[in-house]
């Protein structure tokens, strides 16, 4: 793959992770407090709470990038 295909993946998924972490963050509070979405979302402040916000976004883009990519 060459370099500049790369770099644009790479810095497209930088901004998707921070954006989507971003929303997360308050997506708990504006679905009235749902579990479901505790599970993927920030509940509180804890370092736990605020893993969950970069580690769901980058699995997501993993999973994308692997889809229009491949190995």
């Amino acid at each position: 793959m060459s370099d500049k295909k790369w770099r644009t993946w790479e810095v497209l998924g930088l901004l998707f992770v921070l954006a989507a972490g971003n929303l997360l963050h308050f997506v708990y509070d504006w679905t009235g407090q749902s579990p479901v979405v505790g599970a993927l979302a920030a509940v509180n402040e804890s370092v736990w709470e605020h893993m969950k916000l970069l580690f769901f976004p980058m699995f997501l883009f993993s999973v994308v990038q692997l889809c229009c990519l491949g190995r």
